[in-house]
This record gives structure tokens, C-alpha cells and sequence, in this order.
């Protein structure tokens, strides 16, 4: 379902299912990555696809950005770690990375933010838990999204994702984002069959 904001943004969501959810969590076991990468992981292979560049860079609130360099040969179990250890670095560059800084680089501007599901434990600052499945602590909408062309929200249920691409409608049209949105579960489908 589509709908604006008072900043100008459009908003494509959907939810996804508990399965999708459960397939996460294995691949998160397995591989020893949080959710948050396992979820920016596939946001990166869809926009890379998507979009056919090789390199990108994607803010993830508050204050890190993490940088990929996507190529076909590249097994999604590499990317996965590669996505990790740029959440853990607290937003460094990946190491060789030449992509430049946000301000700079030239097209669409991409943000992600991933909400773990609600619990009753208090839950440490994202900025004190480098990598860790904190990064919006209750809910997505709080994390500002003007100045994006496109920005994922991704939010844990206990019966999958909520799953929401805000998005600048002068860059990406409200059909492109809905499908972009329907191939990223598409892609979380993959990883369910690879899982299981």
C-alpha cells in the first residue's frame, strides 16, 4: 500500500511472512550475523541488481554507512559477512572501498533501518552496540528520511517483517518501488530455500 508524508516522501510497505522471518533467524545462526545484516544484505543484492551498479553505499542511521562492492561471482555468504563486519566497524568504509561519501556521490542516496522485535528488556543505545540488532530501538518511523531517494525500513513481528521502502517520487516512481519491494521478498525467499 502506497502513501505519502508532509516531507514529500512516498511509501510502498508490506508484511512478510513468519517463514521469511524464521529463515533469517537460521541464516543469522548459521553464518553468525545479526538479523540487520542479513536483511541490509539483501537490500544492497536487490538495489545492486536492480539498478545494475556494482558499487554502493548505504546509510544506516544513526551515523554509519556501510559500502558494497557486488559483483556475480560474489557468493551471498561473503557479502553477508562483508555487511556485518561494515555494521560492526560503526560505519567505516570498507577497507579498499573508493566509493565516496554520501554528500558526494552522484544518484540515488539509499538508508536503511532495521527495528528488532519489541521485548520488555531495555534496550542499549544503538550508537553503545556497534552491529548490533539495536539500530532503531522500537520502531523505524523515528529515523528521518528526507533526503533519501529510497529508504528501507524493516521491522521485526513475531509473525515476520514489516517491511517499508520510503522514497523520493521525483527519483524512484510509486510502480518501481512496489516492485522493488515484492523482489525483496522475493530475494528473502531465496535465502528460505537455501536454508532450508
Amino acid at each position: 500500500a502506497a502513501e505519502g508524508d508532509r516531507t514529500g516522501l512516498a511509501r510502498q510497505q508490506t508484511t512478510l511472512a513468519a517463514s521469511l522471518r524464521r529463515a533469517v533467524c537460521t541464516k543469522k545462526k548459521k553464518k553468525g550475523a545479526s538479523r540487520e545484516a542479513v536483511m541490509l544484505a539483501v537490500f544492497a543484492v536487490l538495489v545492486g541488481r536492480v539498478t545494475q551498479r556494482e558499487r554502493l553505499t548505504v546509510d544506516v542511521p544513526p551515523g554509519r554507512t556501510v559500502a558494497f562492492e557486488l559483483n556475480d561471482n560474489m557468493e551471498f555468504d561473503d557479502l553477508l559477512a562483508h555487511t556485518q563486519a561494515g555494521l560492526a566497524t560503526g560505519g567505516a568504509a570498507a577497507v579498499g572501498s573508493t566509493e565516496p561519501s554520501a554528500e558526494s556521490r552522484p544518484g540515488l542516496r539509499l538508508g536503511f533501518a532495521y527495528a528488532p522485535l519489541k521485548s520488555t528488556a531495555p534496550v542499549a543505545p544503538a550508537a553503545a552496540v556497534a552491529g548490533a540488532d539495536h539500530v532503531c530501538a522500537g520502531s523505524c518511523a523515528d529515523i528521518p528520511c528526507a533526503g533519501y531517494g529510497l529508504f528501507c525500513q524493516v521491522q521485526e513481528q513475531g509473525d515476520g517483517f514489516a517491511l517499508s521502502f520510503v522514497y523520493d517520487p521525483r527519483q524512484v516512481s510509486a510502480e518501481t518501488a512496489r516492485d522493488w519491494l515484492e523482489y525483496y521478498g522475493r530475494f528473502l525467499e531465496g535465502i528460505s530455500q537455501e536454508t532450508a
